[in-house]
């Protein structure tokens, strides 16, 4: 059980807390799934941004986690980017056969929310 325990939190769906002591109580806390997020959403922290692209469009952890990639997941919460939003960026990206990374995405994602003030504009 410890094994898969550890696996577990390596992959960061839980953490594990157990005092040093003999026979002190295990306390474990799903951390992943307080971050996923139904379709339409608003993602509020960087994190969940993170784990929809790891686990939307298999996003490497160590790339999603890159200093670079955080700072555009950041920007996105204080824009209100919504998942539909990114879904959408997702479609031009496919259409222009460009790969669905964040920092080309983050491109497209501009075309997405200026088309949307256009047609507001209306």
């Amino acid at each position: 059980m410890n094994e898969f325990l550890a696996y577990l939190e390596k992959a960061e769906w839980l953490s594990v807390e157990q005092g040093e002591e003999p026979g002190s109580p295990l306390r474990i806390t799903l951390t992943a799934f307080e971050v996923f997020l139904p379709p339409l959403e608003l993602p509020k922290i960087a994190d969940q941004w993170r784990l929809w692209f790891e686990v939307e469009l298999s996003l490497p952890p160590l790339l999603a986690k890159d200093p670079y990639t955080q700072d555009l997941f950041r920007r996105w919460c204080a824009s209100n980017v919504t998942i539909d939003d990114m879904e959408l960026a997702i479609e031009l990206a496919r259409k222009a056969n460009t790969a669905p990374s964040p920092t080309a995405l983050h491109d497209f994602l501009k075309t997405v929310r200026t088309t949307k003030i256009e047609r507001a504009r209306r």
